[in-house]
């Protein structure tokens, strides 16, 4: 599953559209010029957006570029979807996975907007978009696990003996950490993760090499080198099968206490007020007619072809052309490329 939210587009987060007075063009102003975002559309329901604030932020830059203020726009919002790919591919095709592979799921205010285009270009084919995603991460603040991690810097060359002190750093890093969650009150339910930080020996970076805690006792030399190869060779595409003297530099523990009782998402984000019927957007140099819907309006197993847009109080979804859209058992909107 690969995530992308409004933070990945690099963009100014204060629009001039909801008034902060300056004329710095921001994306959320782009999406306005061009339609994605309409014009009469109210932020969580109630904010009015000045459509005229966004387009007088755009009209240096379109004059600077001899481009229509619908191109300069539309633009811009091509290299916010650049700069999410770009990161996203930080995470998958530079670290050995292939994002084809997964499923994209598009969180923020703005994350919906840009998801169709940003999997088009990773080549991924379904896109799954939460119920309110404009909140989920707050959501998530209040109903994540607490988490602790904790490291400790310590050399061990990987030989025969390297198996007991890994289990013997486990075990003390192990009980440090029960005996920190016991004093606030989080004894139950703890799951553990470990991590050996590898690497060859003169190497000047390490690698991270997660070992299974249940497996712990049973480590062999042979085990550690052939995880550590595992992952030198999804990274670097070499080096699996050295002969090389690997050492371990660190050892990172996790520690996880999940939730008691997790509150439920917010009720109601659907009720925007939005009326379903035609709106033009202008988007890759043309005006086209598309969809307008609100979310809710969408029925369980009723299909909707792109282009068209989706409202909730949280967010707006736009999907392509080439695209439908529909509602799982969950109340996700899973999108799916036509081939």
């Amino acid at each position: 599953m690969l995530r992308v939210g409004p933070e990945s587009a690099g963009a100014d987060p204060g629009p001039a559209c909801y008034g902060h007075g300056g004329t710095r063009p921001a994306i959320t102003d782009a999406h306005v010029v061009r339609g994605t975002i309409r014009p009469d559309a109210k932020l969580g329901g109630s904010m009015a957006l000045d459509a005229e604030a966004a387009r007088r932020a755009f009209a240096g830059a379109a004059r600077a570029f001899g481009l229509s203020l619908e191109d300069m726009a539309d633009s811009a919002i091509k290299v916010a979807d650049s700069n999410i790919v770009r990161a996203i591919q930080l995470v998958t095709t530079e670290r050995g996975r292939d994002p084809r592979d997964f499923v994209l799921v598009p969180f923020g205010g703005a994350g919906p907007l840009h998801c169709g285009r940003v999997a088009e270009d990773l080549g991924i084919t379904t896109v799954v978009v939460p119920p309110n995603a404009g909140v989920i991460s707050a959501y998530g603040l209040i109903a994540s696990d607490f988490v602790h991690y904790e490291t400790m810097t310590r050399r061990v060359a990987v030989d025969a003996e390297a198996p007991r002190a890994i289990a013997q750093v486990y075990d003390a890093m192990r009980a440090r950490a029960q005996e920190r969650f016991a004093q606030l009150g989080l004894a139950d339910g703890l799951r553990f993760s470990f991590t050996l930080q590898m690497r060859f020996v003169g190497q000047a970076f390490e690698l991270p090499v997660d070992v299974d805690p249940a497996n712990i006792a049973r480590l062999t030399e042979a085990e550690l080198r052939a995880l550590f190869g595992q992952v030198h060779q999804s990274i670097f595409f070499h080096g699996a099968a050295a002969s090389r003297a690997v050492e371990i530099v660190a050892f990172r523990l996790g520690i996880a206490a999940p939730q008691a009782s997790v509150p439920p998402l917010r009720e109601g984000a659907d009720g925007t007020g939005t009326r379903s019927g035609t709106f033009e957007v202008y988007v890759d140099g043309a005006r086209r007619s598309c969809r307008l819907l609100a979310r809710h309006d969408l029925g369980r197993g009723q299909k909707l072809e792109g282009p068209a847009l989706l409202e909730d109080s949280t967010a707006t979804l736009y999907l392509p052309h080439g695209w439908t859209a529909e509602h799982d058992a969950h109340d996700n909107l899973v999108m799916r490329r036509k081939p």
